[in-house]
């Protein structure tokens, strides 16, 4: 019981931490910023156990890493901008990598882009205007839609995904 006390007290800790972070870490923004769960996240792998949702984390509990596979929800605007900025809130005293990727309606990779935090970080910032429209030309100079954008992330064990703050 005491145990599990101090597992909560200390994700509790960690999610106030990381909504901090993740207003910190602000920059200028289009119109449409979205912050999401890490619970969104789910295996990217049939079969990979000890992931569990603890209020809106994924927390992997098990002793091995996780690939774990973040999907982005994408508006289709007027104005085609795509991500312009991504960061991953992440608890974890190992290094989380993560690979934010966009996927052509015909599961082609458009683009992907890594990133990694240092030990006992908690924040992989993609950056600003490095990202992508996910939108693909069809050869005569118009944009097609359909293309996807997520995250996929190895999780250490112990370590958990707090949440994915984005700007379309």
């Amino acid at each position: 019981m005491k145990k599990s006390s101090k597992i909560i007290r200390l994700l509790c800790a960690g999610a106030g931490v990381a909504m901090s972070l993740v207003a910190a870490t602000t920059t200028v923004q289009a119109a449409d910023v979205k912050v999401v769960p890490g619970t969104t996240c789910g295996a990217s792998a049939s079969g990979t156990t000890g992931l569990t949702a603890f209020f809106t984390a994924l927390v992997n509990v098990s002793g091995q890493p996780a690939t774990v596979n973040c999907p982005l929800l994408r508006d289709v605007h007027d104005t085609i901008t795509g991500l312009v900025d991504l960061d991953v809130v992440v608890s974890s005293s190992s290094s989380v990598s993560c690979t934010a990727v966009s996927v052509s309606s015909f599961n082609g990779i458009l683009r992907s882009v890594n990133g990694t935090t240092a030990p006992n970080s908690n924040v992989i910032d993609f950056g600003a205007g490095l990202f992508f429209s996910g939108e693909v030309s069809n050869g005569t100079g118009t944009l097609t839609r359909g293309s996807t954008n997520a995250v996929l992330c190895t999780l250490p064990a112990s370590s958990t995904i707090q949440a994915i703050r984005y700007d379309e």
